[in-house]
């Protein structure tokens, strides 16, 4: 049985089951969950974000879930400065940590660290806040193909970043994902996927999404009207049921829409964990085989 200290990774795409596994797999194991979901930093975003219950959680410590606020964004280098010492001071007391997310762009702030990236200017903050969807990959696709090869096209949040950086420095944005001034991860890690069919998949999504809207989702996205502006906000889910509120869509056309645009979503997910991470795909239920082979250290793909 292995001592080394060692952090498990569960990623992959949205409602495969990621959450309820990372608990399990904490709970067996005796440690605690570290999330990179980069929407469930966000204490004002619930619903939306499928953020975890209690229920879910099984009484197992997470660290990153409603901790922050829309108004002061994470961003994927601040998340890796500010989890690894977390990890570190877990990895400390216990022989594992697990963590858990989507957000392939934050797993990898933090597995290779980035470059410090300058704070951007009001006016360039404010100069991406005013702009659509199509403007932001405009320009990013113009100015920094590079980095527009990287990025999801649909998340106006990584968007909006880029824009803000390169009008503030004056530098392309991909100059500053160098990873050139820091250490390498510290410790020994595995990704793990849960194997879910994509039939199973899109019936997950339309079943999550119609129970998003029957908790609520509509009176969430009424009282976050105000920073519908935000990038954080122009983001699936939100984005449609903000249209649904003002009228250009009907109930039903809204909840396609969510499946829809969150099932491609899904699929550019799985896409870059098993080419980027190369994600070892585990059945989402076999908590126990699973904790035994992280502990023997017998995991493989």
């Amino acid at each position: 049985m292995s001592t080394k200290p060692s952090v498990v990774v569960v990623a992959g795409p949205t409602a495969s089951g990621k959450t309820v596994l990372a608990a399990s797999l904490a709970k067996v194991l005796k440690t605690e969950v570290v999330s990179f979901d980069a929407r469930q930093f966000y204490k004002e975003l619930d619903i939306g974000v499928a953020r975890p219950t209690a229920e879910e959680m099984q009484g197992v410590p997470h660290h990153f879930i409603a901790t922050h606020s829309i108004h002061h964004p994470l961003t994927a280098a601040e998340f890796g400065r500010q989890a690894l010492p977390l990890i570190e001071s877990i990895l400390r007391q216990k022989s594992l940590v697990v963590l858990v997310g989507g957000a392939g762009f934050y797993l990898d702030a933090l597995l290779h660290p980035l470059d410090p990236i300058p704070e951007p200017s009001p006016e360039a903050r404010e100069l991406a806040r005013s702009m659509t969807l199509a403007q932001l990959q405009a320009y990013v696709q113009k100015k920094d193909p590079d980095y527009f090869q990287l990025v999801d096209p649909m998340n106006p949040a990584r968007l909006a970043r880029a824009v803000e950086v390169m009008e503030t420095t004056g530098k392309l944005f991909s100059e500053f994902l160098t990873g050139r001034n820091y250490k390498k991860f510290p410790f020994r890690y595995w990704v793990l996927m849960p194997a879910v069919e994509p039939t199973e998949l899109r019936m997950r999504i339309e079943r999550r999404t119609r129970l998003m809207w029957q908790r609520g989702l509509v009176d969430e996205c009424r009282r976050l009207m105000p920073f519908r502006h935000l990038p954080l906000l122009r983001t699936v889910g939100y984005s449609e049921s903000f249209a649904f509120l003002e009228g250009s869509l009907t109930e039903e056309e809204t909840l396609k829409a969510i499946m829809q645009n969150t099932w491609q979503y899904a699929r550019r997910q799985r896409t870059w964990f098993r080419n980027k991470t190369k994600a070892i795909p585990v059945p989402p239920d076999d908590v126990e085989r699973l904790a035994i082979q992280v502990l023997t250290g017998n995991l493989t793909g």
